[in-house]
């Protein structure tokens, strides 16, 4: 809330009606924007609604009972990494729900702003998806709703495939299940923080093998001192690896330096800009 009066932020969303009142309290400059419950369908990698959402079944508690506040617009997230028109389909849905209420109720309600929030997927494979489905089911929603503006936050969208990261293997033993494994110059507390906190599937090339070689699988852990950091299991990697070798991660570009920590003294590493080609 600092934040927000600080730097004038025009407006913040809530889910309950006890956020709405601080935001009218502490910071009335400030336009209250309802987060609203939406079902993601299952078609979200990460589902979001069991922690966020005003439902709309709860909707008259903002309309009729006291305190009242004025609140002008509405924001939903369908969840992180959803592939699911269904999920966008319900969600649309449910903004009308909203708005066939607050219709009712012009002193609680302006449609301001709508914010459809983010969890685009940025892989290449949904791109058909995206452009052929989503995107034209959007456009073609927005234009009958009654907001004057409509956001998007499309972080992962922009972001998944925006980076690569090559990691050295820094060791290489047998457990003593039998199985193989290396660890290498990184952790689940670092730049593979997005396999705790998204769900993320590290795909693993080593660039310094020939991709014929024979191979067998490994289980990969990070370099520090919890027996958790474990970053993959059944990973096919040529037989002889060892600590000469580096591994490349594509596609680690969404919730990796983001939620990346110097746990264990670790400092986060260098990051080098790679000029795009012209052709």
């Amino acid at each position: 809330m600092f934040k927000v009066k600080n730097h004038a932020i025009p407006y913040m969303t809530f889910d309950s009606k006890m956020e709405g009142i601080k935001i009218k309290e502490d910071q009335p400059s400030t336009k209250p924007i309802l987060r609203i419950f939406v079902d993601d369908k299952g078609g979200a990698r990460i589902p979001l609604n069991s922690k966020f959402g005003f439902h709309l079944k709860d909707v008259h508690d903002l309309c009729d009972r006291e305190p009242r506040f004025h609140t002008y617009g509405l924001a939903f997230h369908v969840g992180s990494d959803c592939t699911s028109l269904a999920a966008y389909q319900s969600a649309i849905e449910t903004v009308k729900g909203f708005l066939d209420v607050f219709r009712h109720s012009p002193a609680a309600f302006t449609p301001e702003l709508l914010d459809i929030g983010g969890g685009f997927s940025g892989s290449t494979a949904n791109d058909e998806f995206f452009r052929d489905q989503l995107a034209p089911y959007i456009r073609e929603q927005v234009k009958t709703l009654p907001f004057k503006r409509v956001i998007a936050e499309p972080g992962r969208f922009f972001a998944e495939e925006s980076c690569t990261l090559r990691v050295p293997v820094i060791g290489k033993k047998r457990l003593p299940s039998g199985k193989q494994c290396i660890t290498v110059n990184e952790s689940v507390y670092g730049l593979f923080s997005g396999v705790l906190f998204d769900g993320f599937k590290p795909t693993f090339n080593c660039i310094t093998r020939k991709p014929w070689a024979s191979c067998e699988q490994f289980t990969i852990f990070g370099r520090t001192c919890d027996s958790a950091d474990k970053i993959a299991e059944d990973v096919w990697l040529p037989n002889d690896i060892d600590d000469s070798d580096i591994l490349e991660v594509k596609n680690i570009g969404a919730y990796s330096w983001v939620t990346a920590s110097t746990f264990n003294g670790f400092p986060l590493p260098p990051v080098e800009v790679i000029p795009g080609s012209s052709s």
